[in-house]
């Protein structure tokens, strides 16, 4: 689909095909990608500019949370029944930026990955 003008994946592994896809069809700069989760292959694509940009979860934080909640309810403490958790929508233009580096630590991906 050459006039295709944008695409989103619900995980890293499906916004690594979608970069693939684009850069084989010669759509890359053209066909504007939005990923999910992080990866150095990600974030080259953010850099060089075939991926757009990528929602970025928190894994330390959805894993302590969980811990948390669980421990809460085995005590008989309410808990919530929707718990949110932090994102960012990481971009060329604050990908450098001191607070998405922070979390793509947590991630285990340097944001300095060139």
């Amino acid at each position: 689909h050459r006039d295709l003008a944008g695409i989103f994946t619900a995980n890293e592994p499906g916004a690594i095909g979608a970069l693939n896809a684009v850069r084989n069809a010669g759509l890359a700069g053209k066909c504007k990608i939005v990923g999910f989760d992080a990866s150095p292959t990600l974030i080259k694509g953010i850099r060089e500019g075939t991926l757009d940009s990528t929602v970025v979860q928190n894994p330390y934080e959805m894993g302590y949370v969980g811990v948390k909640t669980l421990y809460d309810h085995i005590h008989g403490k309410k808990v919530p029944k929707v718990i949110r958790t932090s994102l960012k929508l990481v971009t060329r233009d604050n990908l450098d930026t001191p607070e998405v580096q922070r979390h793509l630590e947590a991630y285990g991906v340097a944001a300095k990955v060139k």
